[in-house]
């Protein structure tokens, strides 16, 4: 079976005993962290003039390659004087993965450390029924001689990314900042799609986050769990 057609569901939840069944649930959101993974090539260069021997100069190629990893140096122009003008040139690569979740849940006191909670259930790289192929914004239609109105985040399939997309969206803006021209990138975004879950108990019982672990099994992240994860990690 597909995992769209898996995707958590409070009915799973409460079938896996994960909801006590004396509790009363007062509140149910389906979010989806968002699973951030990329590889940027950056390119710096800088050039310099210097005489040459002539085998010096038939080793070196006369133009750049479109991405090669290191450093190299290619020559450009001579001069009269013999001299040569060179560019060197270096490509850095950089990886970057990132596990982004609403603030809904880092913020809430009670779900103390579920960003890293979350992250430790998540895969490196998440199948890829779960990725997420476009991320853009949607402009909806206003009633008013066809302007268009307030935009629309994009979803998974009905599991709310909330703030974790503005987080994504960010963490792109500043890959493609700093120093050197990007010659080569690749990024991919996954959805982790979780439940969040308010039920009549005191907290830190009171708010479950019930998401499933890199097998598709459903887990329960409560409070005193998460507390006791940071114990055993002291």
């Amino acid at each position: 079976m597909s995992l769209l057609q898996r995707l958590p569901t409070l009915q799973d939840a409460i079938d896996a005993g994960l909801i006590p069944a004396d509790y009363k649930v007062l509140e149910l959101k389906q979010l989806a962290a968002i699973v951030l993974i990329a590889r940027i090539v950056r390119r710096e260069t800088w050039r310099e003039s210097k005489l040459l021997e002539a085998d010096d100069l038939r080793r070196l190629p006369l133009q750049a390659p479109p991405v090669s990893p290191g450093s190299f140096s290619v020559w450009l122009a001579g001069s009269k004087q013999g001299m040569s003008i060179l560019e060197h040139v270096t490509d850095k690569t950089q990886d970057f993965r990132d596990v982004f979740v609403s603030s809904t849940l880092t913020n809430n006191p009670s779900l103390f450390a579920v960003e890293s909670a979350i992250e430790e259930l998540v895969p490196a790289v998440p199948p890829a029924e779960l990725e997420c192929v476009d991320l853009r914004e949607t402009g909806a239609s206003a009633a008013y001689r066809g302007e268009m109105g307030e935009k629309k985040r994009p979803n998974f399939h009905g599991f709310d990314f909330d703030n974790a997309y503005d987080q994504a969206k960010e963490a792109v803006i500043q890959l493609y900042r700093g120093r050197g021209r990007i010659v080569r990138s690749a990024i991919l975004a996954y959805a982790w799609p979780m439940l969040s879950v308010r039920i009549n108990a005191p907290d830190p019982e009171g708010h479950l986050v019930i998401l499933p672990d890199r097998e598709w099994k459903l887990h329960a992240l409560t409070g005193s769990e998460l507390m006791q994860r940071e114990k055993e990690r002291e």
